[in-house]
This record gives structure tokens, sequence and C-alpha cells, in this order.
């Protein structure tokens, strides 16, 4: 992917850290939870499925079980996220989405295309035990988030329970979602707050992007950056609800991977503080020094880019 075109790509996907689920509006939760924060706790519980699950589908892969959850909605900085109530009104909101996921993606490389048409793919027609375990982390999700705010006497979300409990297809969410019912006070957000959330939903994009489909792999660079922390809020969230934390496995990454998965995750930092994001109070000097450890290109270049005042200029949304 040419500069340019990183730099764009780079924007929008920042842009979901401001995008918010309008959903809970709905039941008087305004700005409840940004799609960005949504789409990073979909990618925990679809790997977190993916490991019970594995046990009778041993075939399961881990980096597109991961990925499908993390790309899913990125085409709603595009089209806002549609609540049912909007799909009301406009049932062939599907065909915008896929048309708002082709522009989006038409920047990329062609390996990189392919992938994330197939992971639109897969999540959108559930024709795929991988796409099948990322809709229902999906919902999985919504579920964790409508019981935190009935306990907090909003007694409509008890039809965001009710509607999407019953669309569960594999045991294991529906074993998880039987405890978080059954779980009083559970709070995603004390378990891995919207900031952390942010930088690695952000970090997981960037390196996959970041990574030259035709030399190396996006799919290993994305999971290298993601897998520590998915870990671990996996483990915290299932022990938050009694449940025992999922057997993850070693895993073992090239050093194109690591050192990429760095460069990701420096380089967040610098694009949200270059859009002025308010949880990030960094100063000049110190994204200087973040900018220095980034040794490698393109990941270089797109920081000398973001470091630069005509970034403000830069229009994303245009072709």
């Amino acid at each position: 992917m040419n500069i340019d075109n990183l730099v764009k790509y780079s924007l929008e996907a920042n842009q979901l850290l401001i995008t918010y689920r309008s959903g809970w509006d709905f039941i008087g939760k305004d700005r409840a939870e940004t799609v960005a924060y949504h789409s990073f706790y979909t990618a925990v519980l679809a790997h977190w499925i993916s490991l019970e699950e594995r046990k009778q589908y041993p075939h399961i892969d881990p980096h597109r079980t991961l990925l499908i959850p993390l790309f899913h909605d990125l085409h709603e900085v595009r089209t806002g996220d549609p609540n049912s109530v909007y799909k009301t009104y406009f049932p062939r909101h599907k065909e915008s989405e896929a048309r708002a996921s082709r522009d989006q993606i038409r920047r990329t490389e062609p390996d990189t295309k392919v992938k994330l048409l197939r992971y639109h793919f897969d999540f959108e027609s559930h024709s795929t035990l991988a796409g099948k375990i990322a809709k229902d982390a999906d919902w999985l999700q919504m579920i964790f988030m409508a019981k935190k705010f009935l306990d907090e006497d909003f007694p409509l979300a008890q039809r965001w329970i009710d509607g999407t409990r019953e669309k569960l297809r594999t045991k294991t969410a529906q074993d998880i979602a039987a405890k978080i019912i059954n779980t009083d006070n559970v709070d995603l957000e004390t378990i891995w707050p919207r900031l952390n959330a942010h930088e690695c939903f952000l970090t997981g994009v960037l390196a996959f992007v970041l990574t030259d489909p035709k030399t190396n792999d996006p799919e290993e660079s994305a999971f290298c950056a993601l897998i520590p922390f998915i870990r671990l809020v996996a483990e915290i969230t299932a022990l938050s609800i009694g449940l025992k934390p999922p057997i993850d496995n070693d895993y073992h990454f090239s050093e194109t991977a690591l050192i990429t998965a760095a460069n990701a995750n420096n380089l967040q930092f610098i694009i949200r503080a270059a859009k002025k994001d308010k949880d990030i109070t960094l100063t000049r000097r110190q994204l200087e020094y973040i900018a220095s450890q980034i040794k490698t290109e393109p990941a270089r270049e797109l920081a000398a880019r973001f470091m630069s005042p005509e970034i403000k200029k830069v229009v994303w949304w245009e072709q």
C-alpha cells in the first residue's frame, strides 16, 4: 500500500474510536460505547469461544477467528451504526454496508483486500465456523453490555438480552451468556477500560495493513500485536463471571511480525495524538521519542506524516 493510502486508511480506522454504537440510545444510555471498543471486546470473546470450540473442531484457525470480529464493523465509519429501528426503514442497509466495505479497502494491497473481503463475507453469511463464532461473539458482547445497563436500572436493556440470547449458535457462547445473565454488576469497562481497548484495536488494524502481503502474513502480524492483550482480557472476563479461564496455546512469531506489532503500537499513540484524542496527553517531545523507536518502513514514514501539521488537512473519505 502506498504511503498516501496508508495514511488515509489509518485515519479511517482511527475514526472508529469516536464512532458510537447507537442502539443503546433507545434505552436511555447515550454514547455508551464506541464501535472500536465493541470490536476489540468482540475479538476477545471470539478468541475465548474458539479455544473452547476447538475441543470439538480442532481445525479452527485462531488468526481468522480473532481478526474477523476485529474488522467486522469497520465500515460503520462510513455508514454509522445501524440500530434495529434504523433497519426498519432501511431494509437494504446491508447493500450499503457491503459497498462501504469495498470502497474502504480499495486502497489496500490485492492480497490484503482478499482477506478483508473474506472476513466481511464470513461474518455476514455465517457460512464458516469462524464466521459463526465471530457472530456469536458479537451477540455475546451485546449481552454483556445489556446486563451492565440492566443492573444500572435501565430496564429496557432486558429486551436486548432476550432478543440476542436466542440467536447464539455455539454451546460455548450459550454457556457464557447464562453466566453473564446470572452475575450481577459485571462491567467490561472496569475489566479493560476504553482507553486500553482503543489502543489494542488500532494497534491490531495497523499491524495488519503495515504488513506487505507479498512477503509476510498480515494475519500473523495483527495476531502477534493483539494476542497478549486478548489472552489477558479473556482470562479476567472469565473469572469475573465465575468461569474457568480458557487454556490458550503457546504462539511463536517471526521477527518481522514482532517488529511490525511493536511499530503498530507506537504508531497508534502518534496517530491518536495527531487527531487530538482526549485520552492521549503526550508532549511533542514524548511523541518524538516514540517515533524514534520506529526503525522500519513504511511505519517510519507513516509516523513522520502524522507528526506533520499537514495531517490535519488530509481528507480520508474521498477516493
